[in-house]
Parts: C-alpha cells; sequence; structure tokens
C-alpha cells in the first residue's frame, strides 16, 4: 500500500495480481464470445459470478483492478454497457486519488478511441486537463483523447464548453506541443483525400489559423513560443498547396524552424512547389526559405534543397534561386554551385 505508482499500466502487467485480474478479465470475453458464435445473445454478456469477483477486486481497493477497468473499458463496455456506466461515474467520486489515476491512466493507454465511450468520459477528461500527472505521457495521452475528438467534431475551437477550447486557451506549453505533434502525425493517414480526410484536415488547419492568429503581432516571444512556432511549421505536410493565408503562417514560422531541428521543413516545401500555381508557388517558397536563411543555415537534406533551388529558376524566380545559392556560397556550402552555374547563362 505505500508503493509509489508512476505509470500504472506498467506497474499491473507486472504483479501477480494484476496477471490475475487480466487472466480473470480475458476468460470473462472469451466466455462470451463463444456465446455470440452460438447464438447467444444477451445485453449482459458475463456471468454473475465474474461480475461479483470484480466488484470485491474494486470494493477492496486493489489498485491493479482499477488500472485495468481502464485499459479494458471498450472490453467491458461490450460485456455490460450499464455496468461500466455505472462505474465510470461512480470514479468521479475518487477524482484525484491514486485510484482514479490508476484508471485514467489505464484508459488513457488505450491506442483506440471510441466516441460512445469519450462521451461517458467526458467528466474524468475535464478534471485531467489541469491535473497534475506523474508521468508526461499521461498528460499527452488525454491531450490527444481531446484533440481526436475535436477532429471527429465532437469538440469545437470556438465554443466555451469545448475541452479543446479550454486547453487552447489556457495555453500550457506541453499541452499545445502535443496537439501540434498529434495532427501532425495524421499525415500518415490524410492521402486518400476522401471526405472525412478533408474535414479532418479542415480542422487542423483551423487550428494552425488560430496559432497564427495569436502570434501575429507577438513580438516578445519566449523561447518556448519560439518552439512551438518551430514545430507548427511541420504541419505544412497536411497542406494541400500554399495559398495567401498559409504562407503568412509559414513565414511566421520560417525564422524559428532549426530550434526543434525541424529538418522535415524542407522536405514539405520541396513537396509543396508541385501544387498550386507555379510561378505563385515559387515566388512564395522563394520569400519564405529566404526568411529561413536570415537566421541559420539549413544544410539538411540537400537533396531536398537542390530541388527546390532547381525549381526557383524553372518557374522563373531566377532572383530568389540566385539569392539562395549565393548565401549558402558566402556562407562556405558549395553544394549548390553546379545548379546555379547551369542557369547564369539563361534569360
Amino acid at each position: 500500500d505505500d508503493k509509489e505508482i508512476t505509470d500504472y499500466v506498467t506497474y499491473t502487467l507486472n504483479t501477480t495480481l494484476g496477471k490475475a485480474i487480466t487472466a480473470l478479465i480475458l476468460l470473462a470475453l472469451r466466455i462470451a464470445r463463444v456465446h455470440d458464435k452460438k447464438g447467444i445473445k444477451n445485453d449482459i454478456k458475463w456471468s454473475p459470478k465474474f461480475k461479483e469477483k470484480y466488484e470485491k477486486i474494486l470494493s477492496n481497493k486493489i489498485i491493479e483492478g482499477f488500472t485495468n477497468l481502464g485499459r479494458y473499458l471498450p472490453n467491458f463496455y461490450y460485456l455490460d454497457k450499464e455496468w461500466v456506466k455505472g462505474k465510470i461515474k461512480s470514479l468521479e467520486n475518487e477524482k484525484g486519488s491514486k485510484y482514479w489515476e490508476a484508471f485514467i491512466n489505464g484508459y488513457i493507454s488505450i491506442g483506440r478511441v471510441y466516441d460512445e465511450l469519450s462521451a461517458l468520459m467526458r467528466p474524468h477528461y475535464q478534471y485531467g486537463v489541469d491535473y497534475d500527472f506523474k508521468e508526461k505521457r499521461d498528460n499527452e495521452h488525454l491531450v490527444q483523447h481531446i484533440a481526436l475528438g475535436y477532429l471527429r467534431k465532437h469538440e469545437s475551437i470556438s465554443e466555451k464548453e469545448s475541452l479543446f477550447k479550454q486547453i487552447l486557451d489556457k495555453f500550457n506549453y506541453d499541452q499545445i506541443e502535443d496537439i501540434i505533434g498529434f495532427f501532425w502525425m495524421q499525415r500518415k493517414y490524410l492521402k486518400e483525400q476522401t471526405e472525412t480526410d478533408e474535414d479532418i484536415r479542415k480542422r487542423i488547419i483551423e487550428f494552425w489559423r488560430w496559432l497564427y492568429e495569436k502570434y501575429k503581432d507577438n513580438t516578445t516571444l519566449k523561447e518556448e513560443d519560439k518552439k512551438i512556432l518551430s514545430n507548427a511549421a511541420k504541419l505544412a505536410a497536411i497542406l494541400p498547396q500554399i495559398d495567401k493565408d498559409n504562407f503568412k503562417w509559414l513565414m511566421l514560422s520560417a525564422p524559428y524552424v532549426h530550434i526543434t531541428f525541424n529538418s522535415f521543413f524542407i522536405e514539405y516545401l520541396d513537396a509543396l512547389k508541385d501544387k498550386g500555381d507555379v510561378k505563385e508557388t515559387a515566388k512564395d517558397i522563394g520569400e519564405i526559405y529566404l526568411k529561413m536563411l536570415d537566421y541559420f543555415t539549413p544544410d539538411f537534406d540537400q537533396k531536398h534543397i537542390r530541388s527546390i533551388v532547381e525549381f526557383l529558376y524553372n518557374a522563373s524566380a531566377k532572383d530568389s534561386a540566385n539569392k539562395i545559392c549565393n548565401i549558402y556560397g558566402t556562407r562556405g556550402y558549395e553544394f549548390l554551385r553546379d545548379i546555379y552555374e547551369k542557369h547564369q547563362n539563361r534569360t
């Protein structure tokens, strides 16, 4: 009882009680699924003896029981919806205790988010937003749950009651970075251009717009603010093309890209060169790149840098291309020399 636990899931996975309770849950699930295959349909899919056993585990305040309640909450919901609803409600009285922390630690460790459970868990999310978790990743996982709710249109960027808006208004630097990182991860899934994908893309872009409005007139940036703007530049990966709005967002981030070693930025600029009007895109990319060079000299990845410069020359943005090549040359970098020389005699 006096053992301090910071990672309840790892603790539960490695204790005898934790393993025994996990086996109990898996056995109940196995029996329920066999019954389903046999066509035996019941609203409550586990037997009273299993329920009584788990009730005893919780009433005896066995910490592994609370961790596994959270960790297997979707499975319990499959077994007995009303029982789960009651437990989620009753655990509101345990907020701030180690039992609540074990429960929420288990729940937010789940790799998937279920809409119906998210609605039931809203009071716990609300409390967790300001909770001082022992493990940073617990706060990160909680923020990801709420950010996913925003992407799925369950949360708003403007409504006062929205948990997502509350996080933005509070503007905890770690939480904002967690949101940016989570939205950046969505780039892997936004390639199909389905209606759902486009809705998600639009909501991420709307968040970036909100971030720009917050920072556009700020002339006294802390290091944490610069990190936010540096990380925000990674969201270029989800842009369909450069337009008059996101051009300003990219220009705002360009001076700070190096602060978080954001080597992806140049790769994303390179990818954007083939989207939209060629001359306008070349003009915008040239300005963004030169803005970046005012503050540091990126030399990785040279393949993408050369591709951008070649594009600028071919898209009638020779002035910008020349400036970029000359800056690199005067700073001791020679990898653009051949491209520069090739285009000097061309009109």
